[in-house]
C-alpha cells in the first residue's frame, strides 16, 4: 500500500519473476462469508480448505492463480465478531503461499458503516484492491468488475442493487481497446449477469 499523500512522490519497488503462463490453472473461490463464527467453525473449515488448495498448488506442473468472487467476508458480523476484511487478508496471508490471488467485490464485503457507493467500497481498497481492474495471465485478458451499487441512505442500511456504475464502463471501453481482438476476455463480478 501506498503510505504517503498523493501530493509526495513515493516509491515501492518490487522484483518481477518470470513465468511460463503457456498453460495455468485458474481457481475460482465464490461467496466464503468468513466471519469468525463458533457456531459453524467457518474458520476452520476454510483452513480445511486451504489446506487442500495448498496441496493442489504444490502438486500442480503448471502455475496456479486464484479469482474470488466477491463475500469474502460477511458485513453483518464485522463488529459484532470483530472479524472484517482485514482479518479476512490475515487469513488469506496466514494459510495460502506460492500464488497470487485476485478479488472481486460483493455486497457483503462494503462498509455498512458509511454512506454511499464509493464511501462504502473505501474499506475494501484499503485492505485489498480497487473495486475493479484488469490483470492478463498466459494469454487470456481477465476484467473484475463491481457490480454491487451500494445505496445505502444511512448507515447500516444495507441497500444496493446490481449494477455496473457508468465510470466503470468507460474504463472498461478504454481497457478493451488496448486488447487485442483475438484475445480471450473472461470477467469477473459478484452478481451474476
Amino acid at each position: 500500500r501506498l503510505t504517503r499523500r498523493p501530493d509526495e512522490l513515493e516509491r515501492v519497488d518490487f522484483k518481477l519473476v518470470p513465468a511460463d503462463q503457456s498453460s495455468y490453472r485458474m481457481l475460482a473461490f465464490g461467496d466464503m462469508h468468513l466471519a469468525g463464527r463458533s457456531f459453524c467453525s467457518d474458520i476452520s473449515q476454510f483452513r480445511e480448505f486451504a489446506s487442500e488448495v495448498n496441496e493442489l498448488v504444490a502438486s500442480s506442473d503448471v502455475p496456479v492463480y486464484a479469482l474470488t468472487l466477491g463475500d469474502m467476508t460477511w458485513d453483518l458480523f464485522w463488529e459484532s465478531n470483530n472479524y472484517g476484511l482485514e482479518e479476512y487478508r490475515r487469513e488469506i496471508q496466514r494459510d495460502f503461499s506460492g500464488f497470487q490471488i485476485y478479488h472481486s467485490m460483493g455486497n457483503h464485503d462494503n462498509d455498512p458503516s458509511f454512506v454511499g457507493d464509493a464511501a462504502a467500497e473505501s474499506t475494501y481498497e484499503q485492505m485489498l484492491c480497487p473495486n475493479h481492474y484488469s490483470f492478463n495471465v498466459g494469454g487470456e485478458h481477465y476484467i473484475v468488475l463491481d457490480d454491487v451499487q451500494y445505496n445505502n441512505t444511512s448507515q447500516g442500511q444495507r441497500s444496493f442493487l446490481p449494477q455496473i456504475s457508468k465510470e466503470q464502463l468507460a474504463w472498461l471501453k478504454k481497457d478493451l481497446e488496448q486488447v487485442d481482438r483475438s484475445t480471450p476476455v473472461l470477467v469477473a463480478m459478484h452478481v451474476p449477469l
